[in-house]
């Protein structure tokens, strides 16, 4: 996938919940772990000192069980980006196979590691960001997003009636 990180995560028998499979508050972990290495690849000594991130939303769609000999890879990506606000974009896959395992959005907000507060994305810092990406060729992320766009949509559409879901009908991407 062009303009994606990619990043190995190691199952850990404290993953595994009484079901004998990866308990979902772990793949929200996972997420976490690969946004943060993702972060730690590609910001500078200068910028992790300027700069934080704490999350203002996560989304997350659960497509296949994991066990305790699964290898898992965890790919990231941003999207769009509004003031102080950003999208990441991240699917766990099995290693071998590319199977997804769970696909999540997250809205991250940036901040001035000093005082705190929200920071807007300069343009400059952006665009060093994005450029330390390494490339892939595994898809197309805009239509990775768009179908998790249309998933997410789905999802909202079934929960509304009909009078309310003019109010949602732009889907996220």
């Amino acid at each position: 996938m062009d303009n994606s990180f990619r990043h190995a995560i190691h199952v850990k028998g404290e993953d595994i919940d009484e079901l004998g499979h990866v308990n979902n508050v772990v793949y929200l972990r996972w997420v976490q772990e690969v946004a943060s290495a993702h972060w730690n690849f590609a910001a500078n000594e200068r910028l992790k000192g300027k700069y934080s991130w704490v999350v203002l939303r996560h989304e997350i769609d659960y497509r296949h069980p994991v066990f305790l000999s699964d290898k898992i890879v965890g790919d990231t990506w941003v999207g769009e980006h509004t003031g102080a606000r950003f999208e990441r974009f991240v699917r766990l896959c099995l290693a071998d196979s590319e199977k997804i395992v769970a696909e999540a959005k997250t809205v991250w907000c940036l901040l001035d590691a000093v005082t705190l507060r929200p920071k807007r994305i300069e343009k400059r810092y952006w665009i060093y960001c994005r450029s330390r990406i390494s490339n892939l060729s595994l898809g197309s992320p805009k239509s990775i997003i768009s179908r998790f766009a249309s998933a997410r949509l789905r999802t909202i559409r079934s929960a509304l009636w009909p009078s309310q879901f003019w109010l949602i009908s732009r889907p996220f991407a």
